[in-house]
C-alpha cells in the first residue's frame, strides 16, 4: 500500500476541512481506527472523493451527527 500523503486531520469543521482538502487534494481517503469525522465524510462526499474504512469505528454520537449532516445536504 502506497500513500502519497499522510497527515493528522484538523478540527472537524468546514473551514478547517476545506483548507486541508485544498492543500492535500486527495483522490481517495483511507480511514483507520477511530478517525471517522462527520465533516470530513460530508466534504469528501461533496467533492466526490471515495472513502475507504479499514478497521474504523463510529460512535453512536458520530453516527447521529452524520445523519443530521445527510438530512441537511
Amino acid at each position: 500500500l502506497h500513500a502519497d500523503y499522510v497527515s493528522m486531520l484538523p478540527n472537524d469543521n468546514i473551514a478547517s476541512m476545506a483548507l486541508a482538502f485544498e492543500r492535500m487534494n486527495p483522490s481517495s481517503i483511507i480511514v483507520l481506527e477511530h478517525d471517522v469525522w462527520p465533516t470530513m465524510v460530508m466534504y469528501a462526499h461533496i467533492k466526490n472523493i471515495p472513502i475507504y474504512l479499514l478497521n474504523a469505528q463510529m460512535t453512536s454520537c458520530t453516527a447521529k451527527n452524520l445523519e443530521l449532516y445527510n438530512a441537511a445536504y
